[in-house]
């Protein structure tokens, strides 16, 4: 699924012109709505065994989908957690160059207890793009990615890791995120980034 949030520029006409190309790519248009709701809509037209979320500004690798899947499917996993590359385009004190790459070994276990040693081992990171979910987890649980903030995926990704039945993690990098300047994360709009943290404390410490 292509999700057109509203762009001003050729990427629609690029997504089409895949589309012609595989007719397994599906392109939707919208009108500009954010990250979090333009993932809903991602999440709505699902109709696939697992869903995988990929920010525009990064790539994933080759053997990503072709090496998680086969492991998640033999293993029954709902969740499968990996590693990340990181591609500065400009040196950022905040990144290291480790910082998405997980270290320690982890058995296959419900999705609370590989939470709870990814989190104790500091290599728990809440970008939906470092792991792939089972539909069937989301669509089960009804959730749906908080809209209208920055941090959007942060209680996303809490709600997915302890409503897991199985996770698993593999000690590989399949994404290669990009640190540059202009990228939401490093951008330094302070209020906006104030209440998007006030909001994920919020909703994680109401959760049931």
């Amino acid at each position: 699924l292509l999700i057109d949030d509203g762009s001003t520029d050729s990427s629609y006409q690029i997504c089409q012109r895949y589309a012609k190309e595989d007719s397994r790519i599906k392109v939707i248009k919208k009108k500009n709505s954010g990250l979090g709701a333009t993932r809903n809509v991602g999440i709505e037209y699902a109709s696939g065994q697992y869903i995988y979320f990929l920010d525009s500004d990064d790539y994933i690798e080759k053997d990503l989908f072709s090496t998680v899947i086969p492991y998640m499917s033999k293993n029954k996993l709902e969740l499968c957690y990996f590693s990340a590359n990181i591609i500065f385009e400009e040196r950022n004190e905040n990144f290291s160059e480790d910082y998405y790459y997980k270290k320690n070994h982890y058995h296959i276990g419900s999705g609370i207890s590989i939470f709870k040693q990814l989190y104790n081992n500091k290599e728990y990171t809440c970008s939906n793009c470092l792991f792939i979910i089972s539909t069937d987890l989301i669509k089960r649980n009804n959730l749906w990615v908080p809209e209208g903030i920055i941090f959007e995926d942060n209680f996303f990704s809490f709600q997915l890791s302890v409503l897991s039945k199985r996770s698993g993690v593999i000690n590989q990098s399949f994404y290669n995120r990009r640190i540059h300047a202009g990228s939401i994360m490093t951008q330094n709009n302070k209020m906006r980034r104030y209440y998007g943290h006030m909001k994920v404390i919020e909703d994680i410490y109401t959760y049931k």
